[in-house]
């Protein structure tokens, strides 16, 4: 019984270590060009979470979210298919949306707990996980945001 519960923890990735994320404190946004859109996704530290997050536009690999940490990437404006792949053994893409993104615009995502008060017209992606219960993207304001992201490094 031992030997199989260790079996399903180092393939589900939660045995895995992941260093801090090294990479430099958020302190602004960056320029966006004309002809993309930016956008920031992080998180915060959640129990039981220990892997970074590839960010996948389109199913293209673009950046890592660290534990807890954040990520820049530029878009192609348009409706895009957005996923994100735990950096572990096992790596099935999850929490998976459509956004559609404007040339230009700045847009901040926060995986965050899903409670009665999140604004619901906020939340871009929810989903059930166990340990954690409702947990989702939620698009988060710039003032919100930046105060938020002050505390949290990129992956590098």
């Amino acid at each position: 019984m031992k030997i199989a519960l260790m079996l399903i923890i180092l393939l589900t990735g939660c045995a895995t270590t992941y260093p801090t994320p090294k990479g430099l404190l958020f302190s602004k946004p960056l320029i966006v060009p004309d002809a993309q859109a930016l956008a920031y996704f992080y998180q915060p530290k959640f129990k039981g979470v220990v892997a970074c997050l590839m960010v996948n536009i389109d199913s293209d690999g673009k950046a890592c979210i660290g534990y807890p940490g954040y990520a820049e990437v530029f878009i192609e404006p348009g409706e895009r298919n957005i996923s994100f792949t735990p950096q572990s053994l096992i790596k099935i893409p999850t929490h998976a949306f459509k956004f559609n993104f404007e040339s230009g615009k700045t847009y901040y995502f926060e995986l965050q707990n899903i409670t009665p008060e999140t604004n619901k017209e906020m939340i871009v992606q929810k989903n059930h996980n166990a340990a954690l219960g409702l947990i989702g993207w939620v698009l988060i304001n710039e003032t919100e945001a930046s105060g938020n992201l002050q505390k949290l490094r990129a992956w590098e």
